[in-house]
């Protein structure tokens, strides 16, 4: 019955049914693979026109700075800022757009945060701003730092001397009332002791206790100065723990600047595991804050601010935008980082430069810091409101960014871009300061407005490097990969061979990497969907 049922036509249908199927998927098959070995030999005739290109084009080297520096219009600038700028790049070897944007610090630093530029009833920009200057060693930070920042010192010098004097004119009237209390507590007792005794051996213990109560209030009446406490008014913080700098913020108006001519302090505070953002985040924004760990009670700050201006090195500055945490917060997207170029030699005869420069920015800064500077808690902050053609010119820049700079662009880079007309309303802030002593009784310029804009869109490709996954956090998995190379002498590789045994492992890094590496003409690379990526060293790479 089994046998009959074999022989039918019925399974000899079905039979050859399969083997017509199976010839099919067999010829298609053949197809697909033919199709991924053209597809691989198209892919290579293609990295080998790309490798052929890359030959032609010079190897460069990888540096820690954007590739593209903007300048501005100078004509924009104060005439006497401009005169200022010249001076410090003379003696410094510096360039005139570097040193512009440094002094900014300063400048804002001696405003005390005490102004805001209100350009609508609903968008009020703070003039605070947070600066990091990247440059290499020996390219005379601290000499400009020491000159910028003379003025600074030498004030807060000038209150301490007069904080400490009265701190001593206090101390020593206090003790001088508490040496007249006790004296004046030994003769009271002493008639206290009389009165109560009968004779010589008896005392009448109830008038005794009377007396000497009587004697305790009329002592306590007595004012004293023995609980008295002055607050420093130091306001050039510096070694600072967070909740020191809460502390001194408090004691001086609302705020404090931390200029420092090698930021590797702030840096290391910032990164640590237990630092808490919230303090620079609000401060950016003079927002009210308080904090209830601080030893001592809760300490309330209103309208904090922080002027914050640090020199770095390029390796320093990098672990600030390779924190993963820091990154989350949005604190590395709120300071402007900004490139210093290579510079040239400073002044060989300094005694030929425009010195009346130079006392010009001090008279300036001390002007300033002597009509800013207030230890009140609750200081008054002024408002600069700008010409309408000025506001108008500044909404004008804010919609061209949403149009034009945000779509290609990751994450902190937009956080950046969000914030770009405010932070160019803070610069023209503080260059409107500048032209006026009392900057709330006059509109904000459009020609300064102007500036604030220059200079913002200047910065912005300083902060794309710095934000960008493909600047700062890719040069040290750039350079491992270089390593891996030299060592065994790679000329052809993928990026699975780089994940393997380079020591960067993940795409995360590998990717942005190697983009770098392309984009320095140090390799070429095709990137194919579903891939590892092939890549192929510059045939002088050595």
């Amino acid at each position: 019955k089994d046998a009959t049922l074999v022989a039918t036509p019925f399974i000899d249908q079905v039979s050859q049914g399969t083997a017509h199927m199976q010839a099919i998927c067999a010829h298609n098959d053949a197809i697909k693979k033919f199709q991924a070995l053209t597809k691989d030999c198209l892919d290579q005739n293609q990295l080998h026109i790309q490798y052929n290109d890359l030959g032609r084009l010079p190897i460069m080297q990888i540096q820690q700075r954007p590739r593209d520096h903007c300048d501005i219009n100078w004509q924009v600038i104060p005439r006497d800022l401009d005169q200022i700028v010249l001076y410090f790049s003379l003696l410094t070897g510096w360039n005139k757009i570097d040193v512009l944007v440094t002094i900014l610090g300063y400048i804002n630093s001696a405003m005390r945060g005490r102004y805001k530029v209100s350009i609508r009833p609903e968008w009020d920009e703070p003039v605070i701003i947070y600066q990091m200057i990247i440059a290499n060693t020996g390219q005379n930070k601290s000499l400009l730092h020491k000159q910028m920042n003379a003025p600074l010192e030498k004030f807060q010098g000038k209150l301490m001397s007069e904080y400490l004097s009265k701190k001593s004119s206090v101390e020593q009237h206090s003790e001088s009332i508490e040496q007249g209390k006790r004296i004046l507590r030994s003769k009271l007792l002493k008639n206290a002791l009389k009165k109560s005794q009968d004779d010589d051996t008896v005392i009448d213990v109830d008038m005794f206790s009377k007396e000497v109560l009587k004697i305790s209030k009329e002592l306590a009446q007595i004012p004293g100065l023995a609980n008295t406490q002055l607050a420093s008014p130091a306001f050039l913080a510096d070694g600072f723990t967070e909740k020191k700098l809460i502390r001194l913020m408090a004691g001086a108006g609302g705020g404090q600047a931390i200029i420092q001519p090698e930021g590797t302090t702030l840096i290391k505070q910032i990164k640590d595991s237990k630092f808490n953002a919230e303090i620079f985040l609000k401060s950016y924004g003079m927002e009210d804050f308080s904090d209830g760990t601080v030893p001592g009670g809760i300490i309330s700050v209103t309208d904090a601010f922080l002027n914050i201006l640090v020199f770095l090195q390029p390796g320093v500055a990098a672990e600030l935008y390779k924190n993963p945490k820091l990154m989350s917060s949005g604190l590395p997207a709120r300071f402007l980082p900004y490139f210093v170029l290579p510079t040239g030699a400073p002044c060989a005869a300094p005694e030929s430069l425009n010195r009346e420069a130079a006392a010009a920015y001090f008279h300036k800064l001390t002007s300033m810091l002597e009509r800013n500077y207030t230890q009140e808690c609750m200081r008054e902050i002024f408002s600069i409101k700008p010409e309408i053609s000025a506001r108008q010119h500044l909404e004008g820049y804010h919609n061209w960014i949403r149009n034009n700079m945000q779509f290609n662009s990751h994450d902190s880079l937009k956080f950046f871009d969000d914030k770009l007309a405010g932070t160019a309303a803070r610069i023209a802030g503080i260059l409107h300061a500048w032209r006026y002593d009392e900057p709330e009784k006059h509109d904000l310029s459009l020609m300064t407005m102007q500036a604030g804009i220059q200079i913002a869109t200047a910065l912005r490709p300083h902060a794309s490097y710095a934000l960008s996954p493909v600047g700062f956090q890719a040069v040290d998995d750039a350079k491992k990969i270089l390593e891996w190379v030299r060592r065994h002498r790679h000329h052809a590789f993928t990026s699975r061979d780089i994940a393997q045994n380079s020591g960067v492992r993940t795409v995360d890094k590998i990717f942005p990497a190697l983009d770098l590496l392309e984009q320095h003409n140090i390799l070429t690379q095709l990137s194919v969907p579903n891939k590892p990526r092939m890549c192929l060293m510059h045939p002088l790479f050595k």
